[in-house]
């Protein structure tokens, strides 16, 4: 059950979802704004989410349609994939489709963070007795 709307926000507006450049002056809290159509909170604005994907410019042009991974290596400058864009950002950079680099080595900046993640309860194996 996914959603394509641009923002993530099951229809929504942007002011309603995240917090970007016409909202905010720094980093919020989460859970302020309200959830998305699959009840997700924050998934766009207030900070660039790292991924785990080596970032290459060219890479979407001979990736596979469906679920691509990124490239298998870094690339000369190392840079990660970044997306989700952060409090000071216009609303075209919020986006979760928008993606851009930052230097993997780099772990200081205020506009970048990172988002845990949890196999729902159906995923995980019980332990057999």
């Amino acid at each position: 059950v996914g959603d394509r709307s641009l923002y993530h926000a099951g229809g929504d507006t942007a002011d309603h979802v995240a917090w970007y450049v016409a909202n905010a002056n720094y980093t919020h809290s989460i859970g302020q704004k309200r959830p998305n159509a699959l009840g997700l909170h924050d998934m766009t604005g207030n900070v660039r989410e790292w991924c785990a994907d080596w970032y290459d410019e060219a890479y979407y042009y001979m990736s596979p349609e469906e679920n691509p991974t990124g490239p298998d290596a870094p690339g000369e400058l190392e840079l990660k994939v970044v997306r989700g864009g952060a409090w000071n950002d216009d609303v075209y950079f919020i986006r979760t489709t928008y993606r851009s680099a930052h230097l993997a080595d780099n772990n200081q900046n205020v506009v970048i963070g990172f988002r845990c993640v949890k196999a729902p309860q159906s995923v995980i194996s019980a332990p057999t007795p």
